[in-house]
């Protein structure tokens, strides 16, 4: 099954509570240590797939 991925603008925190809390995290990873390692790794990779215009930059959402 895939694994969640963060909503476009959800917070780190809340996509961090709701995969730790994911049915499919709970049964592919029961070690909450590793889970929780999962989820970060999950939110660090699609924080690294944004692109350019859609970072904010002081306050302003570049448009490009």
């Amino acid at each position: 099954m895939p694994l969640p991925s963060p909503k476009k603008g959800q917070k780190k925190e809340d996509f961090i509570n709701s995969c730790m809390a994911s049915p499919v995290m709970n049964q592919e990873y029961k070690d909450p240590d590793q889970r929780l390692a999962v989820c970060y790794s999950q939110h660090q990779r699609a924080s690294a797939s944004v692109t350019w215009s859609e970072i904010e930059f002081d306050k302003f959402l570049i448009l490009k």
